[in-house]
């Protein structure tokens, strides 16, 4: 195992055009090379776009499913909606 350390100015003073190098240049040594070539840092973190999270977005409906199981669809006091859960804690009498 062997490690290369590339030190690259300030994030502020790079750009995009600066990972695509990167990025072509890792390219180009794979294909020459039979090392497994890897490359991560800072450069990646600024200008990758992540990819879509769908795990975030199902365990928030999950836990928003919970949380309706759990506590009835009932609203909070002082809202205008007309029909209240009678199994609220809040609702008069």
């Amino acid at each position: 195992m062997a490690l290369l350390r590339v030190q690259y100015p300030e994030i502020g003073e790079l750009a995009a055009s600066d990972l695509t190098a990167l990025k072509d240049v890792l390219a180009e040594a794979r294909s020459s090379s039979s090392l497994r070539l890897e490359a991560g840092g800072d450069l990646y973190f600024s200008f990758e776009q992540p990819p879509a999270n769908v795990g975030e977005a199902i365990g928030l409906v999950v836990a928003a499913v919970i949380l309706v199981v759990a506590f009835g669809p009932c609203w909070p006091p002082g809202c205008h909606w007309r029909w209240r859960c009678s199994a609220c804690w809040w609702a008069p009498a």
